[in-house]
């Protein structure tokens, strides 16, 4: 049930989709500052592989934590806010430090929300984790085509309107939630060595984070040099995370019947191979195809992986969710610092050597990847 609990799934999936709407404005913006701020593609990737990273990293602190907090509707709410106030400075950052700085606040308080969140969901079981992760990727979905719009035809520096109307949802949300009853949490002694089950799902979503770096930063850079508008990439960018939405339920739905190491192992495969058409090809209908391919793939381990986890961590599912989507992501990010410093500037060769890494990946963890997690999440 979406309302069972103490808080219900419905109202935080709201802040969710509201959260992860603001974060998704930075990759398909990353042409738009490239020419605005006169840099190269390499700053801005790596400016945003950064704030990405270290972001995520947080997640693993703000995880242990969260597991603590009793006025879990308040935290929710708190985080939130701070999401719609600073997305109402984008527009007005002069420079590109300062858009940076900026968006790590935005980042920053989207890393402190997830793992809270997505414990709440868990515990009601994998159809309401499925909605809340649906809620959240329909919102980045949402977000790269809307904003590439509203910046080309209304402008950037009108953005705090947005903000502002995200501001009223939030609280309106909120006091939804403030009128339902919490108990406190679950005490439970943590030991480290209860982590070493999700060694696996780390690897598996961190190499499959640093795979989607690349090609969401990439993508819309390679097809904005070859002469399509920025709004084409934002338009790529929302419609494959749109597709991603129903895959992430088609991949909870496979996990209960597909272990771990098979479900990953055909995500890597299909992200592979379509990432590889999308670096050879020109033609924008191709460019198109192959893109929401890519994402259609990785969206199918979203929200299993994160179930995998916290079956194995019951007494932390906030740890287990940091651990498996913000530490993994982080890891991701900070392979993609490195690989953008190196590669950076062509961004077509970026995306041409990320493909068959990706193929080789799902390979070697498929045969390489040592216990699986199952359905049943016994190892």
């Amino acid at each position: 049930m979406l309302f069972g609990g103490v808080i219900p799934v419905f109202f935080v999936a709201v802040l969710h989709f509201i959260e992860d709407f603001f974060v998704s404005f930075l990759n398909p913006l990353g042409p738009y500052y490239v020419e605005r701020f006169q840099v190269s593609p390499r700053s801005v990737a790596v400016a945003i592989s950064t704030i990405s990273a270290l972001s995520a990293v947080t997640q693993v602190f703000f995880g242990y934590f969260s597991d603590r907090i009793e006025k879990k509707w308040f935290y929710l709410f708190t985080v939130t806010v701070i999401t719609s106030v600073a997305s109402m400075f984008v527009g007005f950052a002069p420079s590109l430090l300062i858009t940076v700085l900026t968006f790590a606040i935005i980042y920053l308080s989207n890393a402190a929300f997830h793992p809270m969140a997505a414990s709440i969901a868990g515990e009601k079981g994998r159809v309401p984790l499925a909605f809340f992760t649906f809620a959240g990727s329909l919102g980045t979905a949402v977000g790269p085509i809307f904003v590439t719009s509203y910046v080309s035809k209304i402008g950037i520096e009108y953005l705090w309107i947005v903000g502002m109307v995200s501001l009223v949802l939030v609280v309106l949300a909120g006091r939804q939630l403030i009128g339902f009853r919490e108990t406190p949490p679950e005490r439970r002694r943590f030991h480290w060595e209860s982590l070493k089950p999700l060694l696996a799902v780390w690897l598996a979503v961190a190499f499959r984070s640093f795979a989607t770096s690349v090609l969401h930063i990439f993508g819309p850079m390679y097809t904005r040099e070859l002469g399509l508008e920025l709004t084409f990439g934002g338009l790529m960018l929302s419609t494959g995370l749109a597709v991603g939405t129903f895959t992430n339920f088609l991949g909870s739905k496979l996990s209960e019947k597909m272990s771990f190491k098979h479900l990953n192992a055909l995500s890597f495969a299909g992200m592979g191979f379509f990432m590889l058409i999308f670096a050879l090809s020109s033609s924008a209908k191709m460019l198109f195809m192959s893109f929401v391919m890519v994402d259609a793939f990785m969206f199918l381990t979203m929200s299993a992986n994160v179930g995998f986890a916290q079956e194995r961590l019951p007494g932390n599912r906030a740890l287990a969710s940091s651990i498996s989507m913000g530490f993994s992501w982080a890891t991701g990010n900070a392979l993609n610092i490195l690989y953008s410093s190196v590669l950076g500037e062509n961004p077509s060769l970026a995306l041409i050597i990320a493909a068959p890494l990706t193929l080789i990946a799902g390979i070697a963890g498929f045969f390489r990847w040592g216990k699986e997690v199952n359905a049943g999440g016994q190892v």
